[in-house]
């Protein structure tokens, strides 16, 4: 059996396979605000790695956020 790592911050209920997962998890992804920033479409980040993944893979993040936008708005 595969040893469990459940948050230490009071109410979080995530649970991580690793230490190194629960410690990243701690420190950057959900007890913090965002910090990094896309400049195309300003949609915001916990980790660094997030916001290049999101520049490398979504080329025309402005275009796909606003057409989101419009489509959410029409209904």
């Amino acid at each position: 059996r595969s040893a469990r790592y459940p948050c230490t911050v009071p109410g979080c209920k995530q649970v991580c396979k690793t230490l190194g997962d629960l410690k990243r998890h701690e420190s950057v992804l959900a007890h913090k605000p965002p910090s990094w920033e896309c400049p195309r479409c300003h949609y915001h980040f916990t980790r660094e790695d997030a916001l290049k993944r999101h520049v490398k893979n979504v080329s025309n993040c402005a275009s796909v956020k606003a057409r989101a936008r419009d489509r959410a708005a029409s209904i």
